[in-house]
């Protein structure tokens, strides 16, 4: 009797799946999360198939190896590949309020080297001044943190007045603001290294303006915390807040948010400023405690966090799960490109544009579904009585 119920229970399960997944494929609703899950994840696993493959192919190596290269590289360093994912996670969330608010924000890199622009200025012009004595040197810092997040804000909030009084097209302007921002960035280098595209380590023996004397472990656990903390801050704030409220009521109708009373200009500039604030805080932790210098080797990185954002549906919590991927990622083919002896990073970017490609489509895959027309059949069944 155990064994018949035990089978029982067998075909019931059974059939409970097979129901399941029939009525994914029918498009039906109601269809358990977990199977949306599924669908990603044979995604991204038939994307990281084909990625090994090719990267075989392109190294002239035994695919087995390249896994061996790829796992190597992406765990050599625990520490570096955190600290990569809060980087990415950091252009990710501060672009949230805007996407919630349907201002589609795609400056996030302009602010941050407009910052750091500021921050490696002062770095070099009081490099006297904080080599004085240790407070000296503490109040070069300040003046670096404040000075690189006001700088964020206020260049965040130059397409964001434009689009609250003149309802300009916030996506071109934020774009051509990374272009001013990159052109400022590399005149400056320039002027401070007498002539060179760049600066190498500001105050390389004095260590003015160094917020941790060199340490990277050091630095890279200041980043990972502070993004953290700042990934949290902006969960709470568009959960739990006022501001957040008012600022995905605006997202979902300007007129509805009109008709409240809700004043949108101030909401506009008010997230605008909020992203600066985070980009501004990046910038400086950068500049700061990981580079002593600045250069535009984190474009890509922005507008991969565009994507991460978008595909996180603007998560926090989800986002970090997809930054720690990426960042898996490029720490392993960073591994598997030097071990073929390519000397570029093309490779990495035709590896991510396969795994994107791969998740964006298992969201198509996801949220639209061919279902059968009613108009088709009720014309076959007509012409079925017809016959």
């Amino acid at each position: 009797m155990k064994i018949k119920n035990k089978n029982l229970s067998k075909d019931l399960k059974s059939l409970s799946i097979s129901k399941y997944l029939k009525d994914y494929l029918q498009g039906r609703e109601k269809v358990p999360r977990w199977i949306n899950i599924l669908v990603v994840l044979g995604a991204v696993l038939t994307s990281f198939i084909v990625s090994v493959l090719i990267s075989s192919i392109i190294i002239k190596d035994n695919p087995f190896k390249v896994v061996g290269y790829f796992f190597e590289g992406a765990f050599s360093r625990p520490i570096k590949l955190l600290f990569d994912a809060a980087v990415i996670l950091a252009f990710g969330v501060a672009i949230v309020p805007c996407f919630k608010m349907k201002y589609w924000n795609m400056g996030s890199n302009g602010q941050f080297l407009i910052s750091a622009v500021v921050c490696i200025s002062i770095m070099k012009g009081m490099g006297d001044f904080g080599s004085t004595n240790e407070f000296c040197n503490i109040v070069v810092i300040v003046l670096m943190l404040v000075a690189s997040i006001v700088a964020s804000m206020f260049w965040a909030q130059i397409p964001a007045i434009f689009k609250a009084l003149f309802n300009t097209n916030e996506t071109l302007f934020t774009l051509m603001m990374n272009y001013i921002a990159a052109g400022i960035l590399t005149f400056t280098n320039i002027s401070l290294s007498n002539g060179n595209s760049s600066t190498g380590k500001i105050n390389y023996y004095s260590h003015v303006g160094w917020l941790t004397g060199g340490n990277s472990t050091i630095a890279y656990i200041i980043v990972i915390v502070s993004v953290l903390v700042m990934s949290m801050g902006i969960y709470v704030l568009m959960t739990k807040s006022k501001a957040g409220f008012e600022t995905i009521v605006l997202g979902d109708s300007f007129k509805t948010a009109k008709y409240v009373a809700m004043d949108t200009k101030r909401i506009i500039n008010r997230t605008a400023v909020i992203s600066g604030f985070v980009t501004g805080v990046l910038a400086f932790l950068l500049v700061s405690a990981v580079n002593q210098s600045a250069s535009n080797a984190y474009s890509t990185i922005s507008f991969n966090a565009i994507l991460v954002g978008w595909m996180s549906n603007f998560n926090p919590f989800i986002m970090t799960i997809l930054s720690l991927f990426l960042s898996f990622v490029t720490n392993g083919m960073s591994e598997v490109t030097a071990a073929g002896g390519l000397g570029s990073s093309d490779l990495v970017n035709l590896i991510f544009g396969i795994i994107f490609f791969a998740i964006l489509a298992s969201e198509f895959f996801i949220k639209y579904r061919v279902k059968k027309s009613r108009v088709i059949d009720n014309f076959l069944a007509k012409k079925a009585r017809a016959e």
